[in-house]
């Protein structure tokens, strides 16, 4: 959490700073076009991942409302005409540390990117409740699945973010498809 507000309020800072300078310069020298455009896309690049990495280092409304509101955000923002998600929250759920709430939300988040982006889904089905003094999470799709045999030869960066995700927390992980 530290780190997002350093980042959004230093570099940050910094970084709308150098736009009005450049904004100056441009202003002042007239400078060439092209130079301008270039230095002009470079900076506009730099915003937006800041932005993406306070983001993904701690949303706001996980941070403001808690884990569930926050997943509830998520499935809002990421369901479609042509992507039904469904969020099943069980019964007494404690109150969860903050690492674990992050935790969850990152391996939702990255579950749901990889459906959108590779599974072809239509609909995806989050189930989060406690069993027996543990926390399970269950992330389904509909979509067209892969070769669990491939899983260790192919796994790509996304199941590599989830599996270490949940081991970092002595969790256990399965992946299974159809």
């Amino acid at each position: 959490e530290r780190i997002s507000r350093d980042l959004h309020d230093g570099l940050g800072q910094t970084l709308a700073a150098l736009k009005l300078n450049i904004d100056g310069l441009k202003n002042d020298y007239e400078l060439e076009e092209e130079i301008y455009n270039k230095l002009e896309g470079l900076l506009e690049s730099s915003v937006k991942q800041l932005r993406e990495i306070c983001y993904e280092t701690l949303p706001n409304v996980l941070s403001e409302l808690g884990l569930i509101k926050a997943l509830e955000e998520l499935k809002n923002r990421n369901k479609t005409n042509h992507l039904k998600i469904d969020l099943i929250v069980g019964e007494d759920i404690p109150e969860l540390e903050k690492p674990l709430q992050i935790a969850i939300y990152r391996i939702t988040q990255e579950f749901i990117n990889n459906t959108i982006k590779h599974g072809e889904a239509t609909a995806i089905k989050i189930i989060i409740e406690w069993v027996n003094n543990k926390l399970k999470l269950n992330l389904w799709d509909n979509g067209k699945g892969f070769q669990i045999k491939d899983l260790t030869i192919y796994k790509g960066q996304g199941l590599k973010n989830i599996e270490s995700r949940v081991k970092s927390l002595d969790g256990e992980v399965k992946f299974s498809s159809k």
